[in-house]
């Protein structure tokens, strides 16, 4: 039920609830049972609090470490992560160059936050899911087809995409990808490096053949690579 008792949702309890001062986590759980059974709140109401504290304790505002180290980083607070310490992690420049540009006065809440058809209540992590596919469809962003089925970019196809752009910049080796992914696993980080980037590794490649060889090179016949010499039947001098 709760994981963490960060700081919105403990504030969210004790104005819905009047969860008990120094209240511990397992406190939290048996009061918002009693809630739920007793009707004060509904469970409805308590998992749309709950995806809501979490976005407002993630989405935290662009941070300068007190050593003044010149790039803005994000903060993850303790009580979301397993180690319970502040988290500091890089963010991308286009991303903080985004987050810079928005006034001082709108930077609360979520980043993307697209409204509800109806009422004011904010949308789940599964709502937004769909509404970005949905954006993706209306806007023509294929990310394959077969046939007549055509997949267009839904949320995971953009940070799918975001990492293969990364992977392809100079200087971006699997270590700082995988740290800037979030990636738990270094495997699932190499398969930005390998196999995705064929046809870019091609290119390079047959650029530095052309630039060798001349500029005749850097194409293969349609026959498949013979050669008008090689398809000519030989003879036999007697």
């Amino acid at each position: 039920m709760i994981d963490n008792l960060t700081p919105s949702l403990k504030a969210w309890l004790n104005e819905a609830i009047e969860l008990p001062a120094g209240a511990s986590l397992q406190d939290a759980r048996k009061a918002v049972s009693k809630a739920i059974a007793d009707g004060t709140i509904t469970a409805e109401q308590f998992k749309t609090a709950l995806a809501e504290a979490r976005n407002q304790d993630l989405l935290v505002a662009l941070h300068r470490p007190a050593d003044a180290k010149p790039h803005p980083m994000l903060r993850i607070p303790a009580a979301l992560e397993k180690g319970n310490q502040d988290r500091m992690l890089a963010v991308a420049p286009e991303f903080a160059e985004f987050l810079a540009a928005v006034p001082r006065a709108q930077r609360a809440g979520r980043v993307f936050n697209p409204a509800p058809r109806r009422g004011a209540t904010p949308l789940a992590e599964h709502q937004i899911g769909k509404i970005i596919s949905a954006i993706g469809d209306a806007a023509g962003v294929k990310v394959r087809s077969s046939g007549d089925e055509v997949k267009y970019a839904s949320a995971h196809d953009l940070r799918r995409s975001f990492g293969e752009r990364w992977a392809r910049k100079p200087g971006v080796m699997p270590q700082l990808l995988m740290e800037l992914m979030r990636h738990e696993s270094i495997e699932t980080t190499m398969r930005y490096y390998v196999g995705r980037n064929a046809q870019s590794t091609a290119a390079v490649l047959w650029e530095s053949h052309k630039s060798e060889f001349g500029t005749n090179s850097g194409t293969i016949p349609e026959n498949g690579g013979a050669t008008a010499a090689s398809t000519k039947p030989q003879t036999t001098t007697k």
